[in-house]
């Protein structure tokens, strides 16, 4: 059967890739609706042929429905549907419900979009955004709010949301997501490392094939094409519910630390193997790595998207455009005795068996641009601040014993910051650091130093 022809054919098959892979929203069935209402018959038989293709595109558009809590509004409401169908007895009885329940998707999404419940409530924010992600859908930024039905499409990087909920999590491009109600995710790409507290637990994550259930812990989960539903738990336990092609739950298995599962519903395949794994957990730990014991980024700051032994982080090697990259180096570092670095309020010393993670700021503009208040945020951290070193020879000093190994630094004297146009301060509760940098064209380079008491592991 050939797609609809005339200009709505191009965007007609887009709308219906969407809907496949993200499910159906108000554009795609503004789209869908729009052709069906042009091209009659043949759009009607088009979205017919891609629900028998994709049981996803069905099952999403019974979510959709049930989702919207809009079906009371439909009893009684006649069709928008100008469609021209085959007769009946040309069509299966399974046709005529693939016809019926698309139908009704975009009717209900239709009036869902006039109806005052078409912005859907807050479940949580963007806290971290890898340096240089690239996204599909529109781009976010550190403290945008994440509503019930968005849609994120993430190509490269990584970027991590908090909701309401107590869950943290890191989505792992490429990726693409829907958030939906109470904080729960649909995951139709890609990988998800989810950390939840004890507010959190009951948090879930669906795809096709299975709902990932937190029973308080750290897991990741990821899903492609190929292996379908692989899920890897860190720390406590999950329980994943198996589905069927109808997105029945057929079984029940709990997970608990160090274990993992595979499920396919394509090919009803079960392996409670690692089996697919082992690149995404490779990804997973890059990303932990680049975000370390940070819980948030605030204003024009940004994590790498990876952090390699034998980093540049000398003047010009790194820019930053603007923002202030934070670069988790060393963790776990024992004090076998007592240290006591230079600040510039003075000098700090830890006792010796002190603990700690380092943490570096790195603000780089290009040499010669004239540049004031753009590095502007906060970091907060999982555990409290031990101190600030924000001096050229302080950071030279401790470059080594807390540097990201076999690091390149810059030994100008302004690389660190300059009284009279750098600020920086510490939170009372000493968790979060504020700053505020600039660059000058005769000095673009600024870099501090934070140490932090040692995040458990």
């Amino acid at each position: 059967m050939n797609p609809p022809e005339g200009p709505t054919a191009d965007a007609f098959d887009a709308a219906l890739a969407r809907a496949t892979d993200f499910g159906w929203d108000v554009r795609t069935v503004e789209t869908v609706n729009a052709a069906v209402s042009a091209e009659g018959t043949a759009a009607t038989l088009r979205l017919l042929e891609a629900a028998e293709v994709s049981s996803a595109l069905v099952r999403s558009a019974r979510e959709a429905t049930i989702e919207s809590r809009l079906s009371r509004l439909l009893d009684g409401e006649p069709s928008t549907s100008h469609a021209t169908p085959r007769p009946a007895s040309v069509l299966s009885a399974g046709r005529v419900a693939a016809i019926a329940l698309l139908a009704a998707c975009v009717s209900a999404v239709a009036l869902f979009v006039a109806s005052p419940f078409s912005r859907g409530p807050a479940v949580g924010h963007w806290v971290a955004i890898a340096e240089g992600a690239h996204w599909a859908t529109k781009a976010a930024e550190i403290g945008d709010i994440v509503r019930v039905g968005e849609f994120v499409r993430i190509d490269s990087g990584f970027a991590t949301v908090r909701l309401g909920t107590g869950v943290t999590a890191d989505l792992i491009a490429p990726v693409r997501v829907r958030f939906d109600r109470g904080g729960d995710i649909r995951l139709f790409r890609g990988s998800i490392a989810a950390e939840v507290d004890e507010s959190g637990h009951g948090f879930t994550v669906r795809t096709d094939d299975t709902d990932v259930v937190d029973l308080g812990t750290k897991f990741v989960i990821h899903k492609d094409a190929a292996n379908g539903t692989s899920v890897s738990v860190q720390k406590g336990r999950v329980e994943a519910r198996l589905k069927d092609n109808d997105g029945q739950i057929v079984r029940v298995i709990e997970l608990l630390a160090d274990q993992q599962l595979r499920f396919d519903v394509a090919d009803a395949t079960l392996d409670e193997s690692a089996f697919g794994l082992a690149e995404v957990l490779d990804r997973f730990r890059i990303v932990r790595k680049a975000r370390g014991g940070v819980t948030r980024f605030s204003g024009a700051v940004s994590p790498l998207s990876e952090v390699a032994d034998g980093l540049d982080l000398q003047e010009g090697a790194l820019r930053t455009d603007g923002r202030v990259v934070v670069i988790p180096e060393r963790t776990g570092i024992e004090l076998a005795e007592a240290l006591s670095v230079e600040t510039a309020a003075g000098p700090v010393t830890l006792p010796a068996g002190t603990v700690v993670d380092s943490y570096l700021a790195h603000f780089d503009m290009a040499k010669g641009a004239v540049f004031a208040g753009g590095g502007k945020g906060a970091i907060s951290f999982e555990t409290q601040v031990l101190a600030v070193i924000d001096t050229a020879t302080g950071l030279a000093a401790t470059d080594r014993p807390f540097g990201v190994p076999a690091a390149l630094f810059s030994d100008v004297g302004y690389r660190g910051l300059e009284p009279d146009q750098d600020t920086f301060s510490v939170t009372s509760d000493r968790n979060s650091v504020t700053f505020d940098m600039a660059a000058t064209p005769a000095a673009s380079l600024d870099q501090f130093r934070v140490l932090v008491r040692a995040a458990p592991r």
